[in-house]
């Protein structure tokens, strides 16, 4: 059984980073285009539903 109730994806480039998230209990998709930097991706990630899991 998954411990984590969001799945993140981070599609990262020089000029942008594209981060789509799934919560798996109520099934809804977020996508967010972001400035390529660690900060914009942190608050990013603090609007997503916790626990969650970001893979390679």
């Amino acid at each position: 059984m998954f411990s984590e109730r969001t799945s993140v994806g981070l599609d990262v480039h020089a000029r942008s980073i594209v981060a789509c998230a799934l919560d798996t209990v109520t099934g809804q998709v977020m996508r967010r285009r972001l400035v390529p930097s660690a900060e914009a991706v942190l608050v990013w990630l603090r609007e997503v539903p916790a626990p969650w899991t970001c893979g390679p």
